[in-house]
C-alpha cells in the first residue's frame, strides 16, 4: 500500500518551463565539489570461524534526542528511530541473530545515561555492537566533533570511540545522523515498490548474514564531515539514515559494507548538489559546502580484497547482490519501465540520468510530456524520475515494472506501482479504515511488553498486554490532517479513565507490503487541552515510535 508523499524536493524552476529542478554547476562562485574521507580497518572473518553453530547477539544502543523544547527536528529524529527499529526487527524475526536493545529517548537521552549504557553493555567476543545517535551535533575548536544529549551536555566523538573500543564485540558499528536541521521542501528519493512486493524478502537473509556475521572490527560513520550540516525532513528523517538504512539495508541490502556506504553517501551528497546555485553559494558563505557522510572505518569485501576509498556506483550501475561488485547496465539486457497517466490531466516528468557521484546538471535530464491516459516507456533497468505538483517536485527510483500517475488522498499528484488484483483507485486512495480495522496488530511498548491491538470496523479497539492478559479499550479513527504545513494520514486513539478523555495522534506510514505499520507520535490532548511531551514521557506505556506488525 502506497502512502502519499514519501519525499519532497523544492521547486527551483521548470526545466524548459516544465520540471522543477536545480542548479547551474561549474560557476566560479559555486562551492567546490565535496571531498569524501574514508579509512578502512575492518577485516573479513576467517573462513574457519564462520563454520559450525554460532550464538551471536546484536547489542544495540539507540540514542534519540527528540524532546528538547522548541527543537524543529523531533519528528525527523523519530523517523530515524523507526528506521533502525525496523532493521533490528528484521534481523531478529528472520533469525539472523539475537537482538538486545537499549533505547535512550527523550529525557532519558542524557550524557550520564549514554555513558552508563556504554559501560553496562556486555557483548561477547562473537557479538555485534551497534551505537546509533540521532539529534543535534557540532564541532568546536576546528576539529573536536560532538553529539548533543538531551541535557545539552556534549558527548565528544573521541570519548565515544574510546568507550566503544573497550568493548570486546567482534563487529562494532558507530553511526550518527547529527548536526541536523529540518528543511522545508527537501527530501531524498524513494525506491517505489508495490505494497505486495514491498515486504521483507527472505532472499536477503544470506546478505544480512554476510554483513553481520562475517566481519570483524569497527565501523565509525558520521552523516556529515566536520564543519558541514546534516539535513532531515519530518517525512523521511535524516537523509543519510534514509538512504543507508531504509533504501539500502532494508529494501536493497548488499553483502558489502563499502558498496552500501558508497550508495548512501552518493545519494546524500546529490541532495546538496540539486540545490540551486544561488542557495549553494549562500550556504558556502556560512561554511556549508555539502553534506558528506564520513566513514572513519569500513569493512573490506567479504573475499578480503580492499575496495578503493573512491569507489562509486553511478545511477546507471547495478550491484551484484551476492558479491557486492558493481557492474554496468550495459552488461545485461535492458528491462522496460512503463508509466501510465491516470491523473485526468496532462503532465510532464523528467528522467534523471546524472551520475550520483558527480555534479548534478540539467543537461542530463530527459523530459517527457504525457496527456491523460497516455503511456510512456523507459528502457532502463533503473530510472530516477522527477515530476511537479503545485509548488514542489518529487523523486522516485523505479525498477522494471508498471507504474501510474494518479491523485492521492490529498488530491495531489503522485506516482504508484501497479499491483495484481488491485485497481488504481484501491492503490492510490485505499480504504485505510478497512485496512487497519481488519485483523490484529502486534507491537511493543517502551518497557518491551508485547501488546496485541485489535482495531475494529465499528471504531472500537482493544489492547491486550500479553504478559498478564490485562486489557485496555477505547475508540479509534483515521483522518487526513495538515500539521505544521505538512499533510499526514493520522491515527487517533481515544481513551477514557478517571482523569478524563485522552486523544493521542500518530502519523501513519504503511510499510513492508502492508504487513507493517509505522506510527510516529504527533501530539496528544486531555479534555481538549494539549499535553506537553514531557508529561507523556512519564507514562511507562508511552512510545513515540510504534512499529506494528500484522498478527
Amino acid at each position: 500500500m502506497n502512502t502519499p508523499r514519501k519525499h519532497f524536493l523544492p521547486l527551483f524552476g521548470w526545466l524548459a518551463g516544465l520540471l522543477c529542478l536545480v542548479a547551474h554547476p561549474g560557476q566560479a562562485t559555486d562551492p567546490p565539489p565535496p571531498q569524501i574521507e574514508a579509512a578502512f580497518d575492518l577485516q573479513p572473518l576467517e573462513a574457519a570461524l564462520r563454520q559450525g553453530p554460532r550464538n551471536v547477539t546484536l547489542r544495540a544502543i539507540l540514542v534519540i534526542v527528540d524532546a528538547i523544547p522548541g527543537d524543529g527536528i523531533a519528528k525527523s529524529v523519530r523517523v530515524d528511530m523507526g528506521a533502525y527499529t525496523r532493521l533490528l526487527n528484521i534481523l531478529e524475526t528472520r533469525e539472523i541473530l539475537k537482538v538486545e536493545r537499549t533505547v535512550l529517548q527523550g529525557s532519558k537521552a542524557t550524557l550520564a545515561n549514554v555513558r552508563q549504557a556504554l559501560r553496562n553493555s556486555k557483548p561477547g567476543p562473537d557479538d555485534v555492537f551497534l551505537f546509533f545517535f540521532s539529534g543535534h551535533g557540532g564541532m568546536e575548536g576546528g576539529n573536536r566533533t560532538f553529539l548533543q544529549c538531551h541535557d545539552k551536555r556534549l558527548l565528544y566523538r573521541s570519548e565515544l570511540i574510546n568507550l566503544v573500543g573497550q568493548l570486546p564485540a567482534r563487529l562494532k558499528l558507530v553511526i550518527s545522523d547529527a548536526c541536523s536541521d529540518a528543511v522545508d521542501g527537501v527530501a531524498p528519493t524513494v525506491a517505489l515498490t508495490g505494497a505486495r512486493s514491498g515486504g521483507v524478502n527472505p532472499a536477503n537473509d544470506v546478505l544480512y548474514k554476510q554483513l553481520f556475521l562475517n566481519f570483524r572490527g569497527t565501523a565509525n560513520i558520521s552523516s556529515s564531515t566536520q564543519g558541514q550540516i546534516a539535513w532531515s525532513t519530518d517525512e523521511e528523517g535524516g537523509f543519510f539514515t534514509h538512504y543507508f538504512v531504509k533504501e539500502q539495508l532494508i529494501k536493497r541490502p548488499i553483502a558489502n559494507w563499502q558498496a552500501l556506504f558508497n550508495l548512501a553517501r552518493e545519494r546524500t551528497i546529490q541532495m546538496f548538489n540539486k540545490f540551486p546555485a544561488k542557495d549553494r553559494r549562500s550556504l558556502a558563505q556560512k561554511g556549508i559546502n555539502s553534506q558528506t557522510p564520513k566513514a572513519y572505518a569500513l569493512p573490506l569485501n567479504p573475499n578480503g580484497e580492499t575496495v578503493a576509498s573512491n569507489a562509486t556506483t553511478a545511477n546507471d550501475d547495478l550491484v551484484d547482490l551476492k558479491t557486492g561488485q558493481v557492474r554496468s547496465k550495459s552488461a545485461g539486457a535492458k528491462a522496460p519501465i512503463t508509466i501510465t497517466n491516470l491523473s485526468g490531466t496532462s503532465l510532464a516528468f523528467a528522467i534523471d540520468n546524472n551520475d550520483n557521484a558527480g555534479q548534478w546538471s540539467e543537461a542530463n535530464l530527459a523530459v517527457k510530456n504525457m496527456g491523460p491516459d497516455a503511456k510512456s516507456g523507459i528502457n532502463q533497468t533503473l530510472a530516477t524520475v522527477f515530476f511537479r505538483d503545485k509548488e514542489e517536485a518529487y523523486s522516485y527510483d523505479l525498477e522494471p515494472g508498471n507504474y501510474f500517475f494518479a491523485l492521492n488522498y490529498f488530491d495531489e499528484l503522485d506516482l504508484f506501482a501497479e499491483e495484481e488484483g488491485l485497481s488504481p483507485q484501491e492503490i492510490a486512495r485505499p480504504d485505510l479504515t478497512k485496512f487497519l480495522g481488519s485483523g490484529a496488530w502486534l507491537w511493543e511498548d517502551s518497557e518491551g511488553t508485547e501488546i496485541k491491538t485489535v482495531l475494529r470496523p465499528d471504531g472500537s479497539f482493544t489492547d491486550t498486554y500479553l504478559d498478564d492478559n490485562t486489557t485496555e479499550t477505547g475508540q479509534w479513527a483515521f483522518t487526513k490532517e495538515t500539521v505544521d504545513g505538512e499533510n499526514y494520514l493520522v491515527l487517533h486513539l481515544f481513551l477514557k479513565n478517571g482523569a478524563g478523555e485522552f486523544d493521542i495522534s500518530y502519523a501513519i506510514e504503511v510499510e513492508e507490503g502492508g504487513h507493517c505499520v509505522q506510527l510516529i507520535y504527533l501530539g496528544s490532548a486531555e479534555n481538549g487541552k494539549e499535553i506537553p511531551y514531557e508529561e507523556m514521557e512519564e507514562d511507562p506505556n508511552f512510545n513515540p515510535v510504534l512499529i506494528m506488525y500484522r498478527e
